[in-house]
């Protein structure tokens, strides 16, 4: 009974279909199911946003006084909590950050940017219109925030993790 060689282009296939997960996972983001819930303040959930722990997410608004667009970084943490991390603008106006001794500011190209000494929270409340234009981007992704309601609403963003 002799032995059978195997075809080098055989082999070739086996090997790629073998190599395929992990390809995928070094390319694609790992989320493992977790997500960024957005629901309005009646718990009627709007987004659910692939995220992974660590990534980082911007939300951004024009300001309905100053008419200048503001955005805010955000990460989730490793315990599944939103951590802030900076907001910039380039105009002081109500509801902004003040710089101050206990807050690091930075301005550059006419921005302000504060860099947050806050802890970590559950959850992220914030209102959403049409006037202000709500947007929150993570990775190439971008959802309108302000498309939930034609009216001003209160909307919650938390980590969810399954």
């Amino acid at each position: 009974m002799g032995t059978k060689k195997i075809s080098p282009k055989i082999i070739v296939i086996i090997a790629a279909f073998l190599a395929l997960p992990l390809a995928g996972s070094l390319i694609l983001p790992h989320h493992t199911g977790s997500h960024l819930i957005i629901a309005d303040s009646q718990g009627q959930i709007h987004h659910r946003i692939p995220v992974a722990t660590e990534e980082v997410f911007t939300l951004s608004y024009r300001h309905s006084v100053s008419n200048s667009v503001v955005s805010g970084t955000f990460a989730i943490t490793s315990a599944g909590t939103i951590h802030p991390l900076t907001t910039t603008f380039s105009t002081f106006g109500p509801g902004l950050p003040m710089a101050g001794e206990l807050v690091e500011t930075t301005i550059e190209d006419g921005l302000i940017t504060v860099h947050h000494q806050e802890e970590p929270r559950e959850v992220l409340r914030l209102w959403v219109s049409p006037l202000t234009g709500e947007t929150l981007s993570i990775g190439s992704r971008s959802v309108d925030l302000y498309q939930i309601s034609p009216e001003p609403t209160l909307v919650e963003i938390r980590f969810e993790k399954k």
